[in-house]
């Protein structure tokens, strides 16, 4: 917290230069006023220690003083009123009546007044002065030194094709070419005329074999190949532990287009608990025209249980299972295919929840009966 002390000095010196026919003082803009030596006060010096805020329009007229058309009499408290100074508003515990506060951040000055019930800081008004007109403009600065190189820019973007150029002068002759290649044999003259029977000559030497001739279509086949039979042995068991039909990995054959077959299967299979029977069935490729068969095994207590199917992927169900291990059972299927060849595969799963397991060594027994 700052106080400045308006001395008998300052009266004196603003009551002397006030005799002029315009005060000296008015419109001072000032950030330094503070008390000197000997009661006196000093304005502008360069060393002031409240260098915060300026005050305008200060003059003196008959016994007071003015500063920003604010009264002040500095003999009504013997000792003049003291002027603080701070940032923000006066604390209440400073000052006495008739001292002054200035917020030095804002320009706003605050007097000590009694309100009869208490001494408080009363705001005043400001002493701010208005802002300063624009400067001239400054003289140009000196030219900066050069700028480092900068980077190497990207490789751009490959430019259009230019036009066709106009075509060039007609070149010299150019040498002699080398000597062509054989020309082809020509044609066959005219047969001439029969000549006279000559002598029997001696027997010639053995000519060369001739070339190969291209292969023969393929013949129909006879009545042995139509009743050939072919076997497919599964290697290997296949687990299935869903309900949904899956393949029986190595249980296929791909069949001839526009033939038919007769197939018949000699399956092996365990089962998670004998209550959980077999989902059975066939798939083929391509439409074929004709899928159909029939599935036996044995259920619970060696009881026959068997199923059709019509189609690709038609299920055939047992309900249940003799035995846990080795159940056996028995397929008859025809299949006839149409236009294109046919993959033939043997589908299963778990009838309930539970577990199947196709066995190695099952086996199909395959017999093409006609073209």
């Amino acid at each position: 917290m700052k106080k400045i002390i308006l001395s008998v000095g300052l009266v004196i010196l603003l009551l002397l230069t006030g005799c002029t026919s315009q005060d000296p003082m008015d419109d001072v803009y000032t950030k330094n006023i503070y008390p000197g030596e000997g009661g006196s006060y000093q304005i502008g010096t360069e060393n002031n220690p409240y260098a915060d805020g300026h005050f305008t329009d200060i003059h003196v007229s008959e016994h007071s003083i003015y500063i920003g058309g604010v009264k002040f009499n500095p003999e009504s408290t013997g000792g003049g009123s003291i002027w603080y100074s701070g940032e923000g508003t006066p604390d209440q515990e400073i000052g006495n009546t008739g001292d002054y506060y200035l917020d030095n951040s804002k320009g706003d000055y605050y007097e000590k007044e009694d309100t009869k019930s208490e001494f408080q800081w009363t705001f005043k008004g400001n002493l701010k002065g208005a802002d300063g007109s624009q400067g001239i403009q400054g003289p140009q600065g000196e030219q900066g030194t050069q700028g480092i190189q900068g980077v190497q820019g990207i490789q751009g973007l490959k430019g259009d094709t230019g036009t066709q150029g106009t075509p060039g002068a007609k070149g010299d002759k150019g040498d002699q070419g080398n000597q062509g290649i054989q020309g082809e044999t020509g044609a066959q003259g005219v047969k001439g005329d029969t000549g006279n029977t000559g002598a029997k000559g001696d027997t010639g030497e053995q000519g060369i074999q001739g070339i190969q001739g291209p292969k023969g279509d393929k013949g129909d086949p006879g009545d042995d190949a139509l009743e050939a039979e072919t076997v497919v042995v599964k290697v290997g068991d296949t687990a299935n532990s869903t309900t949904t039909l899956a393949n029986a990995t190595g249980l296929s054959f791909t069949a001839d287009a526009n033939s038919t077959y007769i197939i018949e299967g000699f399956l092996l299979y365990d089962t998670s608990a004998t209550t959980v029977g077999i989902k059975l069935s066939a798939s083929a490729t391509n439409s074929p025209t004709i899928l159909a068969g029939h599935f036996i095994t044995d259920a619970g207590n060696g009881t026959p249980d068997s199923s059709s199917f019509n189609t690709t992927d038609v299920v055939v169900t047992t309900s249940a299972s003799s035995f846990t291990t080795y159940n056996s059972g028995s397929l008859h299927c025809v299949l006839k295919t149409a236009g294109s060849t046919s993959v033939f595969t043997i589908r299963f799963a778990a009838e309930t929840t539970g577990t199947i397991t196709l066995k190695g060594s099952s086996t199909l027994r395959i017999r093409k009966v006609a073209p």
